[in-house]
């Protein structure tokens, strides 16, 4: 699994001008598109034409439990 997060910064908007995306799926493509679509989400009816964005992708490996 892939987790990709994605932090970024609309310049225009005023306040709080930050906002963070994050989502989990089997590829990396999927997980970028998915977080892109999750930050903006966040700024809904917001207008805006710059973003700055940093993208990162992590490989997550599932928590196996060992049973002594």
């Amino acid at each position: 699994m892939k987790l990709a997060t994605l932090e970024c910064m609309f310049p225009e908007l005023k306040g709080n001008c930050y906002r963070t995306g994050y989502r989990e799926r089997a590829n990396p493509n999927a997980a970028i598109s998915r977080a892109i679509g999750h930050a903006l989400k966040q700024g809904k009816g917001k207008r805006w034409s710059t973003v700055r964005a940093t993208i990162s992708v992590v490989e997550i490996t599932p928590n196996l439990e060992e049973k002594a």
